[in-house]
């Protein structure tokens, strides 16, 4: 009886160390899916013959363009000292380019723990990745807040192709404070980037009799 119950007690502990490698090895492989989702979505421009593995795992870097519904890409440009409401000419050095993507997020709307609210996220070449992230940017971008306009998991993305955005010593935000213009610089940013969105969310929700229309169709092809 003794030896039997020696020989079972190291049968259960061999058990217990069997399950414990299980459990470790499902914990590292998620780890390991949420890291290949989470530099994907970090970086932009990241082209298709770079080659970058997790785990012996190709990762491609097309978050954006996979997830977005109509995905659209505007080029605007932006001046840094002078007002939105004024003409800027081709060779002005104190305004640049920027690019403004913009689609509807199928994976978010059709999600029922998501908001569905237009959300911002700013990438800066500068850093070389994602900066900033407002989940509902209407205030920001000038847009009507009420109710449900400019929702349907609008998604815009703000790119900034030219590494002109001023960043804070740590590059985790805009830091328009840095600058002699920095108000009207963040005013003409802001007023470009919102009159995008704005165009960009009628003339899709003008193909629609309703705006719960235009959410159920980009809902069906999230699933």
């Amino acid at each position: 009886d003794k030896v039997t119950h020696i020989v079972q007690r190291h049968s259960d502990e061999e058990m217990d160390v069997d399950e414990e490698d299980v459990a470790e090895n499902v914990r590292v492989a998620e780890l390991l899916e949420e890291l290949k989702r989470d530099i994907s979505f970090m970086y932009l421009h990241i082209p298709d013959d770079f080659d970058f593995c997790i785990n012996g795992e190709s990762v491609w870097f097309k978050y954006w363009t996979e997830r977005l519904v109509e995905f659209s890409t505007f080029a605007v440009r932006v001046g840094k000292t002078r007002s939105w409401k004024e003409t800027i000419t081709d060779g002005d050095p104190n305004a640049y380019e920027l690019n403004v993507l913009v689609g509807f997020d199928r994976i978010r709307v059709s999600s029922k723990f998501s908001r569905n609210e237009a959300s911002l996220y700013i990438y800066s070449r500068q850093s070389g990745r994602l900066i900033k992230y407002e989940p509902d940017c209407r205030h920001e971008l000038n847009l009507q807040t009420g109710g449900t306009d400019f929702c349907s998991g609008l998604t815009v993305i703000l790119d900034d192709i030219r590494g002109r955005l001023p960043l804070n010593p740590s590059k985790q935000d805009i830091a328009f404070g840095e600058e002699s213009f920095g108000k009207v610089h963040k005013e003409n940013l802001f007023k470009w980037v919102g009159a995008v969105a704005h165009f960009y969310y009628y003339y899709h929700l003008a193909k629609f009799r309703t705006k719960k229309d235009l959410t159920n169709s980009i809902k069906k092809l999230g699933k």
